[in-house]
């Protein structure tokens, strides 16, 4: 994992072999559960937004995303998640502007 090489390389420096281990099983964890978690709450929006019987549509997608996100490049895992943040951006500006007199 990238984010694991710097304080990788720095516990290597000060030679604590148990300290990066357990840095590894938490990132781990961190990691499946991060999965597991934006999983089960974007499954809760979608059936809100597009109905029960519509989320198995989205579990489809879901996992077509992990299985691409584990076979292509770092950087078009990064863009594809830049996009996606700028994309919720666009919602949350125009009910700003609708809503700003009300607030």
């Amino acid at each position: 994992m990238i984010i694991q090489i710097l304080p990788t390389i720095a516990f290597e420096k000060a030679k604590m072999k148990l300290v990066i281990g357990l840095l590894t099983i938490f990132l781990y964890n961190f990691a499946v559960t991060s999965l597991f978690r934006y999983s089960y709450y974007d499954e809760k929006c979608f059936s809100y937004l597009f109905g029960v019987q519509n989320v198995r549509w989205y579990q489809y997608f879901y996992i077509g995303l992990v299985i691409w996100g584990s076979v292509a490049s770092l950087g078009a895992v990064i863009e594809l998640i830049d996009g996606m943040y700028a994309l919720m951006a666009f919602p949350t500006m125009i009910l700003a502007f609708k809503l700003h007199r009300k607030l």
